[in-house]
């Protein structure tokens, strides 16, 4: 090999190195190596967030919140009757809908960010095309300008709602079933029926034709959207399960938020729990509403309520998913916080409360 030869390959590794530190570090993580390592004991001292944004406008609790895939912008429905569109850069509010319906439970944002889903007690879907909303900026108008369809199926409220591809649309209801919509055909093209209380979450495997959905029966279930069998039931917790999220880059473990105090990690490999986590040095029981995965995985954000006797101390739990321990919390909303979204970009955590507000952490 000749010199030339030699510099040249050894200025591509240079820039293989370079290109594997930038995508590592765009992970917000820190090497396996050094987690493993005798002298790392948790994460405590390489993990710390803190609230960098405090998106104020809604007048009424705030159920649900859903990125769009530039992790920018994101949406909020409140009991308020609005549904509103956010820079969360700029901690500023771009739109507002009235969607004219109190208790708005659920919203979510398609694959590609062009249209936006909301559900909640009025037992119907509404589908709004923010694509055309973003380009406009004008104060809050009539909801009905931006609707696409309306989808009607269920007998009781819906409380959550996402997206399968940009075509398709799976719900959860209190009329204990989860139904999959058509959304090119306005209307359900599947009913799955098992459940024996409250559906409070469902959420689709990335890519594939399989959702997993939790609720008041404290089980946990897997659904294959070419059949109406149910495909598996997972037990361990012992009160209503009120979230389910899968890590962003594994189609096998999924995370559960629950009233008992715990948030389960779950693999489908397995078919059983592979850990509880629990906040220590906790006297009483924490419910926990809502969790979201750092992009890596690592991390487990669960957000819990603990009712104590000067008020609602709501707090974020930073669960290590390696070690099983809390590595920090977060302190900041005044009450109940709803709702848990880790970016796209998994730059940064978005969190939703009965508070009227929703803070951004990084």
């Amino acid at each position: 090999m000749s010199s030339d030869q030699f510099k040249q390959c050894a200025d591509e590794i240079k820039q293989l190195i370079r290109d594997i530190d930038r995508v590592s570090n765009a992970k917000r993580d820190i090497p396996y190596l050094n987690i493993t390592s005798p002298q790392c004991t948790n994460l405590a001292n390489t993990t710390m967030l803190g609230c960098q944004r405090i998106l104020q406008g809604h007048q009424s609790k705030i159920y649900s919140i859903d990125w769009m895939r530039d992790s920018r912008h994101l949406i909020s429905v409140s009991q308020d009757s609005t549904i509103r569109i956010w820079d969360a850069f700029e901690s500023q509010l771009i739109h507002t809908l009235n969607a004219r319906s109190k208790w708005l439970l659920s919203t979510a944002i398609s694959p590609d960010s062009k249209t936006a889903a909301v559900a909640g007690v009025l037992k119907r879907i509404l589908i709004f095309d923010v694509e055309q909303r973003l380009r406009t900026r004008t104060s809050e108008i009539d909801s009905d300008r931006y609707k696409l369809s309306e989808l009607s199926g269920h007998s009781s409220m819906c409380f959550s709602i996402k997206y399968m591809g940009s075509n398709r649309l799976i719900s959860g209801s209190a009329d204990m079933s989860c139904r999959l919509w058509d959304l090119n055909q306005s209307c359900a093209s599947s009913t799955y029926l098992g459940h024996t209380g409250d559906v409070l979450s469902v959420t689709p495997q990335n890519n594939t034709d399989f959702f997993i959905s939790a609720g008041s029966d404290k089980t946990i279930r897997l659904w294959d959207t070419r059949t109406s069998q149910c495909q598996g039931v997972f037990g361990g917790h012992d009160a209503p399960i009120n979230n389910v999220a899968f890590l962003k880059n594994n189609n096998y473990v999924f995370g559960s938020a629950c009233d008992d105090g715990t948030c389960g990690l779950f693999d489908l490999r397995a078919k059983q729990a592979l850990h509880f986590f629990k906040p220590v040095n906790v006297t009483k029981r924490i419910p926990f509403t809502s969790i979201s995965f750092s992009q890596s995985g690592r991390l487990l954000f669960a957000s819990g309520n603990n009712d104590q006797s000067n008020g609602t101390s709501s707090l974020i739990f930073v669960f290590d998913t390696l070690k099983g321990n809390c590595v920090q919390t977060l302190a900041g909303h005044q009450h109940s916080i709803s709702s848990l979204r880790t970016s796209p970009d998994g730059s940064c955590v978005a969190s939703a409360s009965w508070d009227n507000t929703i803070r951004i952490w990084a």
